[in-house]
């Protein structure tokens, strides 16, 4: 359960950043999609170890399960300290904080701001962000949906059920390439389009 909120937490503070590395548009859309292809092409590897671990050491769903969750707590944490402490450097906050304010309630309160804003200036830049947001989501979604409807109605075990991940992710990392190639040609905007 904590996995996932402390996976947002890192991704929040990665995308806040992201706007800072580059002031070419261009080269932050190639450091953007170069992130995601590497973040599926090391699922993949991830997977293949888990599922031929698990079939090696003739592990159960809930055995296979565990390893999965043990290796991934280690790996993530090893990556996530090496990431915070050596690649984030402190920096001097963009705005001061109102007397009276704490972060947790201008962060609200700045967001709001900001969509309201994009709203009436960047239409076509709010509507973008919202469907990201659902597109997330059905994303997010899908992945555990597909492991249910695997496991219940098609009756597939652990094994096959990271099989089935493991051929969606096979297919994402070229499907990555592909879009950057893609956003290269056509923007990022049309390009997310179609996707």
């Amino acid at each position: 359960m904590t996995a996932g909120y402390i996976y947002l937490i890192h991704c929040v503070v990665q995308y806040a950043y992201l706007p800072e590395l580059t002031t070419d548009d261009k080269e932050l859309t190639q450091i953007t999609a170069s992130s995601n292809l590497w973040q599926f092409a090391t699922q993949v590897v991830f997977l293949i170890i888990v599922i031929g671990a698990g079939i090696g050491a003739g592990l159960a769903n809930i055995g296979t399960a565990r390893l999965s969750q043990a290796l991934v707590s280690m790996y993530a944490a090893f990556m996530w300290y090496y990431s915070w402490m050596n690649c984030m450097k402190p920096r001097a906050a963009l705005h001061k904080l109102p007397a009276g304010e704490s972060l947790l309630t201008i962060g609200p309160k700045q967001i709001r701001k900001t969509m309201s804003q994009m709203k009436t200036d960047y239409p076509p830049v709010f509507w973008t962000l919202v469907s990201v947001s659902f597109a997330e989501a059905g994303a997010n979604a899908f992945t555990t949906i597909a492991v249910t409807y695997a496991k219940t109605v098609l009756g597939m075990g652990g094994s096959e059920s990271g099989l089935m991940i493991l051929v969606c992710l096979l297919f994402a990392v070229p499907g990555s390439a592909l879009f950057k190639k893609l956003t290269d040609r056509i923007g990022a905007h049309k390009s997310y389009m179609a996707r």
